[in-house]
């Protein structure tokens, strides 16, 4: 960099043109220039931006994959809740457990279904075991479970107690 030396009679600019002057130079940000082997610890980016999506590219393949079968999970959840529900409406209603359990095995055929009925309470689980779809997690499986409940319907013919005593 130019410097101005100021004396009394005249000012003169001086420029670098030493390698002792460009050695004591310093770059645009300030810091003094590297030299010797120090050089090539750390200061040299070439290259860091192709290391740094090689290693990220594959931690977001990871990362969308899982976010995906975490979906995957939360609509099969749903979709089991509401074929429990189904299935306890309409065991309430009179419909044989078989029949009434038939539907979720047509449209889910690794799902199990449950049916407990006490004190004309009619208690459905539905169970669905899901495992990701990922090479590396291949025997992680995690078992999704929805109840649902409904009280048995009495038939119109049958006398209903009146709450009022």
């Amino acid at each position: 960099t130019p410097s101005a030396t100021s004396s009394g009679r005249s000012s003169a600019i001086h420029y670098p043109d030493s390698s002792a002057d460009m050695a004591e130079s310093r770059p645009v940000g300030g810091a003094p220039r590297s030299s010797g082997p120090f050089r090539l610890l750390g200061r040299d980016d070439r290259g860091s931006a192709v290391l740094e999506t090689a290693i990220a590219v594959p931690v977001l393949v990871v990362i969308t994959a899982m976010m995906l079968w975490a979906m995957g999970f939360g609509v099969t959840s749903l979709a089991l809740a509401s074929q429990a529900r189904d299935v306890a409406r309409a065991i309430a209603r009179g419909e044989s457990s078989e029949a009434a359990a038939a539907g979720v095995a047509k449209g889910r055929p690794n799902a199990r279904v449950l049916i407990r009925e006490a004190g004309g309470i009619v208690t459905v689980s539905v169970l669905e075991v899901v495992s990701i779809p990922l090479p590396l997690f291949e025997g992680l499986e995690m078992t999704i479970t929805q109840d649902a409940a409904a009280r048995r319907e009495t038939p119109a013919t049958m006398e209903v107690p009146d709450a009022s005593g």
